[in-house]
């Protein structure tokens, strides 16, 4: 029998009073150390202060995913107007340095700070399942005009070694590549639906990526028109991912 794959949001496990907040904390932590514990510096991971700070301004836009009960990815982010993201200068600036104190209830955008999957459990579908739920439940019933996040380039420090003359709008935008990008992790969130915006250099300490990070954006299509949404039949549902707090 295969894996049983369950989302919930924090602020639903917390009301419901299935998962203790120590207990929630006690799993973000762990699932994102052992995915960037060894990728990033440790002012990027969190910890039990930063997500503290984190249930305490915007629980409702915290997410969790479970794999045979135990906890194996999360999903962080806030609202934030349109304007202000892309003013963005780093990924300290946008969440607060990880504590998002940055969120704005009305911000006409979500910002996705942080997606964290524990590695043997990424080919589960994990990331998709918890992304859709949050979109649906964050993006698409309240309107929101779509989802931004600030993606790694984790191939281009590889990519220019081979290739000194690459520069970082040709890595990133392949103009002379018929649009296409050189980086593969670009490449995944393209699959999903994202768009390439524009470069933010020094968005965070990442010696693959050499400190770039690519703004990129995902449109919600039904926003301000929901009757369409459910025209199609609500898609969201028939991945199975649309669910509440655990009994």
């Amino acid at each position: 029998m295969g894996s049983i794959i369950k989302v919930y949001c924090v602020s639903d496990l917390l009301s419901a009073g299935k998962r203790s907040k120590d207990e929630i904390i006690d799993g973000f932590v762990k699932v994102n150390e052992a995915v960037w514990g060894d990728l990033v510096s440790n002012e990027y991971v969190w910890t039990h202060e930063k997500m503290e700070q984190q249930i305490k301004n915007c629980p409702h836009l915290l997410y969790c995913a479970y794999v045979d009960g135990t906890m194996a990815g999360t999903l962080s982010c806030i609202y934030k107007n349109r304007a202000d993201i892309l003013n963005c200068r780093s990924w300290d600036d946008m969440s607060g340095q990880g504590t998002l104190s940055t969120h704005d209830e009305n911000g006409d955008s979500s910002f996705g700070i942080d997606l964290s999957v524990i590695k043997e459990y990424q080919n589960l579908g994990v990331p998709y399942k918890i992304m859709r739920k949050g979109f649906f439940e964050r993006i698409v019933m309240p309107n929101k005009k779509g989802a931004y996040l600030g993606s790694r380039i984790p191939g281009y420090k590889a990519y220019k070694e081979k290739h000194a003359n690459m520069d970082i709008e040709e890595y990133v935008f392949g103009h002379k590549n018929e649009g296409r990008t050189h980086d593969p992790e670009i490449r995944i969130y393209q699959g999903e639906g994202f768009q390439r915006v524009q470069i933010v250099k020094d968005y965070f300490q990442d010696e693959e990526s050499l400190d770039y990070g690519v703004l990129m954006f995902w449109e919600n299509k039904y926003h301000l028109d929901l009757k369409k949404f459910y025209h199609e039949l609500n898609p969201f549902k028939k991945t199975g991912i649309v669910g509440t707090a655990p009994t």
